[in-house]
């Protein structure tokens, strides 16, 4: 993936975020609610999380522990299983996490070794992403609780949404002059 095609993505997907966002901030709410404890919305972001990651452990190198990769694989498969038996609650928060990790990795990687002029704007949002990840990964309920205090007020939804319309359109912008 070249950077141009990372910067694209993540400005259509802030346009798009940021427009639900600031048209419905109600229904934003409840959804972002509703998600934290969704059996369904679980099974599938930490499906999705895992067997990436497990994708990722079957191709490490030598340099890479590639050596105890079937070990590591089947420790981390077991983590994976015994994650819905053991710690259900906002498990579709950690999985979304593991999947936002995973694509900061894709984007993080095209924009290596590039003009730090030209990937400033998409490797800042990347790295609060991750920022933002690691920490809903230990504390998932936090999502709920972002949900509860900050959106529960329309206006505050709307700043937010109208935020991630501009960067998106930042990036846009910018996407199209590397």
């Amino acid at each position: 993936m070249t950077l141009f095609q990372s910067t694209l993505i993540v400005a259509i997907f802030l346009v798009l975020f940021g427009t639900v966002l600031f048209l419905c901030p109600k229904v934003c709410r409840r959804k972002i609610l509703l998600f934290g404890r969704s059996k369904r919305a679980a099974y599938v972001t930490m499906s999705i999380a895992a067997t990436w990651f497990l994708y990722q452990i079957a191709h490490l190198g030598k340099a890479d522990f590639g050596d105890y990769k079937q070990y590591i694989f089947v420790l981390f498969l077991g983590v994976a299983i015994l994650s819905f038996r053991l710690t259900p609650d906002f498990l579709s928060v950690r999985g979304l996490c593991g999947i936002y990790l995973q694509l900061a990795s894709l984007f993080l990687n095209s924009a290596y070794m590039q003009a730090p002029q030209s990937r400033l704007f998409l490797v800042s949002f990347i790295y609060l992403g991750i920022v933002i990840s690691i920490y809903l990964g230990a504390y998932p309920y936090r999502l709920r609780d972002f949900a509860n205090t900050f959106m529960s007020h329309t206006k505050n939804s709307r700043i937010l949404g109208l935020v991630a319309v501009i960067y998106g359109g930042v990036l846009f912008y910018n996407s199209f002059n590397y």
